[in-house]
């Protein structure tokens, strides 16, 4: 059985709407990223172990995909959204009440992360039902500004409103700002009504992603996401850099920090641009070399403060490019009437993660063995070979702007 159909639709207004309703998810990770250090720091807790606070607080965006389908079932995805913003904003006031008792505050930071990944599966599943296609560009731009934007000024407020006011206060203010994008929905389309029952898509959830992803767009699109063409991992390891190019510690942590929050957005408006006349598929791979071409112009150019800079700008941007067209693309490839749209979406973003921890490691052991300059290397041939690759499997198969438009039927064959 299947959701019902329903009219897809147009609107700059619903596609900005709909875009910045994912803040949710960034004043989250903002939260876990930004707050969290600062107020363990604060407390005198080693670094170790606030690095395995923010591991554990990071976990389910690899591992929540598992229980995602119960998105799929039962209530309207307006249901589930509500649902789930409260329950991350109710984990993160808890969190800033209980800050002092480490295990307690880092099981709420883990809880709150479960909630936000639910919201943002469910509102993408949302998107993906009721907006129309050729608005997938722009809607994955402005979901990445949200996220950007609500992660980098929210790191910030938050730590702000925890100091100045008293802890019970502070808890609800940051609530209410976790809620607050919620006013948004009045400007959605109407969700469809899943039919299927929870124990029907449990049931047969492994045979119905095994008839989905076996799909040749789905595949291609899954090689892509798993492969370093689009990784941009470096990103992850710009902040140590700075004794390698003899740049300060305030400069590295503003341009690493706000600094790289700016360039991924413009980089993600412009992403939107390209998404929108262009296939998505095919940018979200080719943009990959535009990051090997930063990388290679950090390797060699003088390693000073201002070749620094400029590489920075130059490879944040392509990630921003990247963002967007990854959120298109998978879109895309989650396809209309899909009743496993949330799961679907929530596997994709789990694979994409993938090459950014593997090419990470990899770049920094390069860094440590070889140099800085090996660091460089590593992360461009990666993404050169890669993104070769798969622009002449892209070329051969035809695939690039996501061919499935009929997921519903793939599992009603299986």
């Amino acid at each position: 059985m299947d959701e019902q159909p329903v009219q897809h639709v147009h609107g700059r207004g619903r596609v900005l709407a709909m875009g910045f309703a994912m803040a949710p998810l960034g004043i989250t990770f903002g939260f876990i990223n930004t707050t969290m250090p600062i107020l363990l720091a604060a407390q005198g807790v080693p670094v170790h172990i606030i690095a395995n606070v923010s591991v554990i607080g990071f976990l389910p965006t690899s591992i929540a995909f598992v229980l995602c389908p119960i998105l799929d079932v039962r209530f309207t995805r307006r249901v589930y959204l509500i649902a789930t913003a409260i329950f991350a904003a109710l984990c993160l006031a808890g969190a800033v009440l209980e800050v002092h008792h480490l295990y307690l505050f880092t099981t709420l930071i883990a809880l709150a992360c479960v909630g936000a990944v639910f919201y943002g599966n469910a509102l993408g599943s949302w998107q993906v039902d009721t907006l129309h296609t050729d608005d997938f560009g722009w809607l994955g731009a402005w979901v990445n500004i949200a996220n950007l934007g609500a992660a980098g000024s929210f790191g910030t407020l938050s730590v702000k409103i925890i100091r100045t006011l008293p802890p019970g206060a502070a808890a609800a203010v940051i609530a209410g700002i976790v809620l607050l994008p919620l006013v948004l929905l009045r400007w959605f389309p109407e969700p469809v009504q899943p039919t299927r029952s929870a124990a029907e898509t449990f049931r047969s959830l492994f045979r119905d992603l095994y008839h989905l992803m076996k799909q040749r767009a789905v595949l291609l699109g899954l090689a892509a996401f798993l492969l370093p063409a689009s990784a941009f991992a470096l990103s992850n390891l710009f902040s140590g850099l700075g004794a390698d190019f003899h740049a300060s510690e305030g400069f590295v942590a503003t341009m690493t920090g706000v600094g790289v929050a700016i360039f991924c957005s413009v980089g993600t408006l412009a992403g939107g641009w390209l998404c929108s006349r262009y296939a998505r598929g095919k940018v979200f791979v080719s943009v990959g070399f535009g990051g090997a071409a930063s990388a290679l112009f950090m390797m060699l150019t003088p390693h000073t403060t201002t070749f620094f800079t400029a590489g920075l700008v130059g490879y944040c941007f392509f990630q921003g490019i990247s963002f967007t067209s990854f959120t298109a693309f998978s879109l895309d490839l989650t396809g209309k009437n899909n009743p496993l749209a949330a799961t679907q979406i929530s596997v994709l973003t789990a694979v994409v993660n993938m090459p950014i921890l593997y090419m990470a490691l990899a770049d920094g052991h390069a860094h440590d063995r070889w140099g800085t300059n090996a660091m460089f290397a590593t992360d461009a041939v990666g993404a050169i070979v890669a993104a070769s690759l798969l622009l002449m499997l892209f070329k051969r198969y035809h695939v690039g702007r996501g061919e499935l438009v009929h997921p519903d039927a793939a599992i009603a064959e299986a």
